[in-house]
């Protein structure tokens, strides 16, 4: 048995990437996304594994168990910076620009506008369904922080199976990258009042020092990378042995030593890199980057969404008024989401490169919520200090809710998607 766990992590990866390259061939021909078939997969295992079926083959069940246990803080210090580093790496650095005020405003005021909505809907279902009256507004503002941004795990992925023109999928992903910093400050500020680190006493300061000193952080790691590899130019394993170092090394130094947002770190290191960095290595170079990204990206998003599967699977529990209640907060923050795009559309529409109404339609449905989301409900459900009918709920509202933004949401911008991309296609042929 003892060997059984030493060993579970890596029969876990290997029975991850062995899912997943079956799921990859058999979803080719099927408008399913991948991500969506992979989160089924770890919810199927993780299911069998939590009534007893995987009781007679016991090193499988260690894997399981290993993956539903795991220290989600862990896994996203694996797998976020991989995730993170590739996006911002392939970002065209010129179209950001151009849409960064469109990122910004739903990053930034669009959720902080959600939360409050989101509140006062969990607020208003508490005055009704008698197993939520405990949620006072703190709870509730809390879940309204932690639900409302979306996730950059989750949306990243997608954007690879999408096929978007270049400039809608930066703005995309640009938003659901920089409201990382947005969602965890006001987590974190309402959050504070159950742990050690109090509320804070001056959010927007928080704020400022979260998302500008990650930028920060980023640029200048990204600029002493760059200056070291470039002085090494013959020895092209070192400079990509020196790349993927750095690109941790943003993301455990911002977020876990300085305590700022190591998303929005990893974003400019990524950025700079790209801007500043290609030019100064060698074609082979910058290939064998490409590639070694491109692949450590499909494996993270392989094992990490398979994850997210199992710990649902494993850890929410539910009863039949959760149900209801959970299909109430799916339409509302559906709605909130549109809401909110409605609201600055005139704006957004005006900005940059603009906003068709196709587009805004895409956009007000692609509002993913993942990996992210899921570690702050797990972070609530590790404080006893929280009431427990609350750290349960807030858990089974947050699972459910990546559940059905994954596969409702996420299968209707890929249909969504395909369906513009074939208009577009036909346009051009004639």
């Amino acid at each position: 048995m003892e060997t059984n766990n030493l060993l579970a992590p890596l029969f876990f990866v290997l029975i991850g990437l062995m899912g997943g390259a079956i799921l990859k061939f058999g979803l080719k021909k099927m408008p399913l996304p991948y991500t969506v078939g992979l989160f089924a997969f770890g919810l199927l295992i993780g299911t069998f594994d939590r009534i007893g079926w995987l009781e007679s083959i016991p090193i499988l069940k260690s894997s399981i168990d290993f993956a539903g246990n795991a220290n989600p803080d862990m896994i996203l210090y694996i797998f976020l910076p991989i995730l993170i580093f590739d996006a911002a790496y392939e970002l065209d650095v010129h179209i950001f620009r151009k849409t960064l005020t469109n990122a910004t405003i739903l990053s930034v005021p669009g959720v902080i506008i959600a939360m409050l909505l989101t509140a006062a809907l969990m607020i208003g279902i508490g005055t009704f369904a008698p197993s939520y009256e405990g949620w006072n507004w703190t709870f509730a503002l809390m879940f309204g922080a932690l639900i409302s941004a979306t996730d950059p795990v989750a949306v990243v992925a997608l954007l690879k199976e999408l096929g978007t023109s270049k400039r809608f999928s930066t703005l995309v992903d640009a938003e659901s990258m920089l409201n990382d910093g947005t969602g965890i400050v006001l987590f974190m500020l309402f959050f504070g009042a159950y742990t050690a680190t109090g509320v804070s006493d001056s959010p927007v300061a928080d704020f400022i020092m979260v998302v500008a000193g990650g930028a920060l952080v980023g640029t200048l790691l990204a600029y002493l990378c760059i200056q070291f590899i470039t002085n090494v130019n013959g020895d092209e394993m070192l400079q990509n042995s020196v790349m993927i170092l750095s690109a941790y090394m943003t993301f455990v130094i911002a977020q876990n030593y300085l305590e700022v947002s190591g998303v929005i770190a990893l974003v400019g290191f990524g950025l700079t890199v790209s801007y500043m960095g290609r030019l100064r290595l060698k074609p082979q170079v910058n290939k064998f980057m490409r590639q070694f990204w491109e692949l450590a990206a499909h494996i993270a998003n392989t094992l990490i969404f398979i994850i997210v599967g199992v710990v649902i699977a494993l850890k929410v529990d539910f009863s039949w008024m959760d149900l209801l209640i959970l299909i109430c907060v799916y339409a509302g923050i559906n709605i909130i989401r549109i809401l909110i795009i409605t609201i600055f559309y005139p704006i957004m529409k005006r900005s940059g490169y603009g906003l068709s109404v196709r587009e805004s339609t895409i956009l007000s449905w692609e509002g993913l919520r993942g990996a992210l989301g899921l570690t702050m409900a797990l972070m609530v459900s590790y404080t006893f200090s929280i009431p427990e009918p609350i750290r349960r709920q807030v858990l089974f509202l947050t699972a459910g809710i990546v559940t059905l933004t994954l596969t409702i949401n996420g299968g209707w911008a890929i249909i969504k998607c395909k369906t513009m991309n074939e208009h577009v296609d036909g346009g051009s042929k004639h």
